[in-house]
């Protein structure tokens, strides 16, 4: 429920991330609700973490703030940005599906 209300709202942040949200979601074959839940299994993770990354290097949002949008802790997505920067360096289908979620929201943002 918490978690819910994170996403109720129209400032800019809240928006964003939203979009994140969704194309990440798609990309991963994830559905909002498992995105939200307490999930651990491998797709949903790495969904997660997908958005953490979006969310600091494209959106420019703090770690905290971040978290906060995700109702995750800040620990989560400091060790989910650093996941993503190694996995994106040596797994080239993984840096693929960053990129090109990455385009996406930065169209869907106008970025």
């Amino acid at each position: 429920l918490i978690k819910r209300r994170l996403l109720i709202g129209d400032n800019q942040e809240v928006k964003s991330i939203r979009v994140v949200m969704e194309v990440a979601c798609a990309r991963f074959d994830v559905e909002l609700p498992a995105l939200l839940s307490k999930l651990r299994d491998d797709r949903t993770a790495r969904c997660r973490f997908v958005i953490c990354w979006i969310a600091r290097e494209v959106l420019g949002l703090t770690t905290i703030r971040t978290a906060e949008l995700i109702g995750r802790d800040h620990t989560s997505v400091s060790y989910a940005h650093k996941t993503v920067g190694e996995q994106s360096a040596v797994d080239p289908k993984f840096a693929a599906a960053l990129a090109a979620v990455q385009l996406e929201v930065k169209a869907r943002l106008k970025l």
